[in-house]
């Protein structure tokens, strides 16, 4: 009757709690790991796209600045060979003007050197690029023009374009490559025509000549960046002319080109655009066009630093741009992770306590349902006490009978039968013995005498203790004793072999499966300083981890299922101990095994004779 209340609240919680009327916390379907991952997705993903948009937006302007770079070379090659074309025209005119003024004076009868001066004068006057006019005789003098001294005249009979036109009635116009004057000693251009006599023989050229500083003081005008160039070159490629404001100065004839210009050049292609490095190292955008009439190449080429200055700025705007943007979006996802753990944690501690809760009232049950089983236990071996003395007592009688009337019927023809009877009763009785001692054990781990402390053998309640537990270290390990001559402790009896038996129970359970002889349990006792003795149950297992160690004696904890312990052993055997004035240690190591050592007073007095007994 007085259990029955107990039964049926117990029975009523579980009825409440199958019916789901209790609030049960639960863990979040998304979780601060799960979250955190989608964040990082979510935020790679966004700045992917940030990243491509910008990027194309990059490109895009990239390419933009390359049009208008091509654009511009390509309008400044086009102006640059109207304006030379333009003023090889008007110096070709002059040239063929003085020409039939000479030959007509030569009609007349003779050259009037005052008069040809003079014309020489007006047409070198009409021409500002021109830096001289001037007639040469048959014999390659300079004798007519600017520049021309008496007395002092150059000879110019060696030069490329005097003798081809001497040899060659039809040449027309040729053009110089670039020739240090014989007058002024600077590097010039001559442009020149062949004067005939009426007779058809050769009577000297008309010249005209044009400064190369002249020509490269007219393309320094042209606005190409820092690290822009124009260059003039002849039909041989040759360099007449380079401006350039900065980089590596080239001498004047110099034939080394790009292999995309000698390309162009074999196919006879009149003008082109493309992209290369010159020969000063530079990297450009080039576009060259062959002036149309005249065997001359102008090349006009922006660099790519120059042309792409505005792209780098814009570069270094996105970058800073998503630089920044990264940033914030990896701080807000970072602000939303830590949020969600916060509250992530705020649930996972509620449904930690809750299950703590029902795993503290599950072990609870499980430490009442054990206490009962030590009653129950308590009470059959008071019940089977009684018949099992009648069973030794009566057996026992029948054996010493026919042990004393032995002699009286072993000759009999019965007599065979009456020895297998006195047999089987001789181990009828071995057996009622091992119940009795069965019983005894139960009863003194059973038995309710309190808190009493007395002297105690030790050795006799680890004997026991190893007898009970044999059924469950039997199968895992190998166990040996070590029992050394040790006094009585103080203590309980009941209490110590609670002890004894959970700790032996613990290291069997620690040892993982296997073959028993692989491993060991290892009981022993032996003496102790400060006059206590020691008990040490050492196991070969898998030893506790160090994050484990510091609550191994903490009520309730445990590292086993609900049904497998209830976490109180340690505890309570710590308890008992500490009760008899004694202390319990533990070294472990993990994958090696433990060792807990149980240090209990000796009996005093006992122990002093004890000692000088065994010196």
């Amino acid at each position: 009757m007085g259990y029955s209340p107990r039964r049926s609240s117990r029975r009523s919680c579980r009825g409440v709690e199958g019916t789901g009327h209790v609030h049960r916390p639960t863990v979040p379907a998304w979780s601060a790991g799960t979250i955190a991952r989608a964040l990082v997705v979510a935020v790679f993903v966004v700045d992917l796209l940030v990243c491509g948009l910008v990027g194309h937006a990059l490109r895009q302007s990239r390419a933009h600045h390359r049009d208008r770079a091509v654009v511009a070379t390509r309008n400044l090659s086009a102006a640059l060979e109207q304006y030379l074309g333009g003023l090889v025209d008007k110096i070709d005119l002059s040239l063929v003007a003085i020409v039939d003024e000479y030959e007509r004076e030569l009609a007349s009868g003779g050259v009037d050197g005052a008069a040809l001066d003079a014309y020489l004068a007006r047409q070198r006057r009409r021409l500002l690029e021109v830096d001289a006019i001037r007639t040469v005789d048959a014999r390659g003098d300079i004798d007519h023009g600017d520049d021309v001294r008496p007395g002092a005249r150059a000879n110019v009979a060696d030069r490329a374009f005097f003798t081809r036109l001497r040899d060659e009635t039809g040449a027309g116009l040729l053009v110089s490559e670039p020739v240090i004057g014989r007058l002024k000693g600077k590097p010039e251009i001559v442009f020149a025509r062949r004067i005939t006599r009426p007779d058809g023989s050769f009577a000297g050229v008309a010249t005209a000549v044009v400064a190369v500083d002249g020509i490269g003081r007219t393309f320094s005008t042209l606005d190409l960046g820092r690290r822009g160039v124009v260059v003039l070159r002849d039909e041989q490629l040759g360099l007449v002319v380079r401006q350039a404001a900065e980089g590596t100065r080239i001498a004047i004839g110099d034939r080394t080109v790009s292999p995309e210009l000698q390309r162009f050049v074999r196919e006879r292609r009149t003008e082109a655009t493309y992209a290369g490095v010159a020969v000063d190292g530079i990297e450009r955008t080039f576009t060259f066009r062959r002036l149309a009439r005249y065997p001359l190449f102008v090349i006009v080429g922006l660099a790519f630093d120059d042309y792409l200055g505005e792209w780098w700025q814009e570069l270094a705007g996105a970058l800073g741009f998503l630089v920044l943007f990264v940033v914030l979006t990896a701080v807000a996802a970072s602000s939303a992770v830590r949020a969600w753990r916060r509250r992530d944690a705020a649930v996972r501690a509620l449904a930690s306590e809750e299950a703590q809760r029902r795993e503290l009232e599950a072990r609870m049950q499980e430490a009442e349902r054990m206490a009962s089983l030590g009653t129950l236990a308590a009470g059959v071996a008071h019940e089977v006490n009684n018949p099992l003395t009648y069973v030794l007592s009566n057996v026992g009688f029948a054996v010493e009978q026919l042990r004393a009337t032995e002699a009286g019927w072993s000759a009999r023809p019965e007599g065979a039968s009456l020895r297998e009877a006195a047999a089987a009763l001789q181990e009828a009785l071995s057996g009622a013995e091992s119940v009795r001692h069965i019983v005894r054990d139960l009863k003194t781990f059973s038995r309710a005498d309190g808190e009493r402390v007395a002297p105690v053998d030790l050795n006799r309640v680890v004997e026991a203790c190893l007898k009970m537990s044999a059924s469950v270290t039997a199968g895992r390990a190998r166990v040996v004793r070590r029992l050394g001559d040790v006094p009585l402790v103080l203590a309980n009896e009941a209490r110590l072999g609670q002890v004894v038996l959970n700790l032996v129970v613990n290291a069997a359970q620690a040892i993982p499966g296997g073959p028993a002889a692989a491993h060991e349990i290892a009981v022993s006792t032996a003496r102790a300083d400060g006059g206590r003795v020691v008990l040490e149950v050492r196991d070969t297992g898998t030893g506790i981890a160090p994050d484990v160690l510091p609550r191994i004696f903490d009520p309730f904890f445990t590292t086993k299922g609900v049904r497998e312990g209830t976490g109180l052993g340690l505890s309570i055997c710590h308890g008992i101990v500490k009760a008899f004035g004694g202390e319990i240690r533990v070294e472990t190591a993990v994958g090696r095994g433990s060792a807990f050592r149980v240090l209990l007073p000796a009996v005093a007095g006992d122990f002093a004779g004890a000692g000088a007994a065994s010196c």
